[in-house]
């Protein structure tokens, strides 16, 4: 698991990143996406948290969805309208 987690190689990344997670996730820990953000964050990086409190492994309620495109939308072009 080690091996497969993104915290396992944090320090190689350099790209701005979102980090979307839904708090009722039973699979993956919240705390989890929280650690990775908080690492990136120490390092520099560039990184945007959306915490979906009634979510839990997927963005499944319209309301949420919507809120996730557009924030994602606004991110890609803050970070692509950069490099043209």
């Amino acid at each position: 698991m080690l091996k497969l987690s993104p915290i396992s190689y944090v320090e190689n990344i350099k790209a701005p990143l979102m980090v979307i997670h839904g708090a009722k996730d039973p699979r993956v820990p919240v705390s989890e996406a929280e650690q990775l953000v908080n690492a990136l964050s120490s390092l520099g990086v560039r990184v945007e948290y959306l915490r979906l409190e009634d979510e839990g492994h997927g963005v499944v309620k319209l309301e949420n969805r919507l809120k996730v495109y557009r924030n994602a939308l606004k991110f890609i072009y803050e970070h692509l309208s950069k490099r043209i």
